[in-house]
């Protein structure tokens, strides 16, 4: 094989030093397809014959990531490489991971447990590329297509199917007619996956390149069984698609027709930065806005300009509206030092309080008429001013 890959050095050391020790061992899996794409691999995963306890020999520093799996970290100098045992897996009761897997000598036996075919490509730079399910075909292709029977990969880890969708919408890849065959003949089997794995390959596929294949999980009828939510996914994903490359965004959008978006987000197990954005992007998706000023200021004091740019943004995909002016005019208000909320606002409780004003409920409510007032008419926004006019609320 003529393809040559250019290994980082310590990960070349770790194949180098397992040679040398006599057992055989390759990268693998995403490191290899990412190689052949043309793209730096974001992490190095090595296979060998070589057993766990084997490994942990030939290398000082070593971490014990999943033994009963055949994973070792290796550290090498500030850079951690996952060396694995080649292994056959066992069975898969729980549509998930195998029950138990048994450790192997041979690459073949360990490329064949694999997912995708594109995934399932080996290479050591003596012995070059080991393919034996024609993953390189498929790179060069662009095809996501499983190693051997569709059905009964999905069978055995469920995931998969949401993970081919997102490898399409991450390199612009079609799904092969059996694959996604196989997909459509078992949606239901989505459910047993956990949120978590669910939330982190949606993340994933809204972020990819080719966020518009998010029309396979309708396409497959995974939609249900994936967020637990009917969403007429085709009738959105151009929407989506124009949106920035920022997962607020493009979640709000998708989110856009569900009643409770902050439900949603916890079933799928969001983070709550992440529920209270979108949550509030969503809600403001209905709203008339107006570039007026008293009307920019109120909104400015709901969020910051940053968000606000984001749901114009939304705003103008969705309706093909022009509301550049409410965005120049939050940017005028920030430049002129206008007070919009109370943290800029000349006078506090503490002010208030020694001019009268009863301590408790009736301070908050003399200080937002005070920002009223203010909000309306910045002038207004010096101390005497407003301790004179608070005079009156007493």
């Amino acid at each position: 094989m003529d393809t040559i890959i250019t290994l980082p050095k310590n990960v070349k050391r770790i194949i180098t030093t397992l040679e040398t020790a006599g057992y055989s061992a390759y990268i693998v899996g995403g490191s290899v397809r990412d190689s052949l794409r043309g793209k730096t691999p974001k992490d190095w995963d090595v296979a060998t014959s070589a057993k766990p306890e084997d490994v942990k020999k030939l290398f000082r520093r070593t971490i014990d990531t999943g033994l009963k799996h055949g994973t070792v970290t290796v550290l090498e100098k500030k850079d951690c490489i996952e060396v694995t045992t080649y292994r056959i897996d066992g069975k898969y009761t729980d549509g998930r991971r195998p029950d138990d897997v048994k450790f192997s000598s041979d690459i073949h036996e360990d490329l064949a447990r694999r997912d995708f075919t594109i995934n399932a490509i080996a290479y050591n730079p003596l012995k070059g590329i080991v393919d034996p399910f024609e993953g390189c075909f498929d790179l060069k292709n662009e095809l996501i297509k499983c190693v051997g029977n569709p059905k009964e990969r999905f069978e055995e880890d469920s995931l998969r199917m949401l993970r081919g969708i997102r490898f399409a919408a991450q390199f612009g890849y079609k799904i092969q007619t059996d694959t996604l065959r196989a997909m459509s003949a078992q949606p239901s089997r989505l459910s047993i996956v956990s949120k978590e794995r669910v939330r982190e390959e949606l993340s994933k596929l809204l972020m990819g390149d080719y966020v518009e294949y998010i029309n396979l999980l309708q396409e497959a009828g995974l939609t249900l069984y994936a967020l637990d939510a009917e969403i007429n996914i085709k009738s959105i994903s151009g929407y989506i698609k124009k949106c920035r490359k920022d997962e607020c965004t493009r979640l709000a959008v998708l989110c856009k027709d569900i009643p409770n978006t902050d439900n949603f987000l916890r079933n799928l197990r969001y983070d709550n930065k992440t529920i209270n954005e979108v949550s509030l992007l969503v809600s403001q998706i209905p709203v008339d806005y107006s570039s007026d000023r008293v009307f920019v200021k109120r909104l400015l004091r709901k969020m910051p300009l940053q968000l606000i740019e984001k749901i114009i943004e939304i705003k103008e995909i969705l309706f093909g509206v022009n509301l550049t002016g409410v965005l120049l005019t939050g940017v005028d208000i920030i430049n002129n030092n206008e007070c919009y909320d109370m943290s800029a606002l000349a006078v506090n409780g503490v002010d208030l309080m020694k001019i009268g004003v009863p301590s408790g409920k009736r301070v908050g409510e003399v200080l937002e008429s005070l920002l009223e007032m203010v909000i309306h008419i910045p002038e207004m926004n010096v101390q005497e001013v407003l301790l004179k006019e608070a005079r009156g609320f007493t």
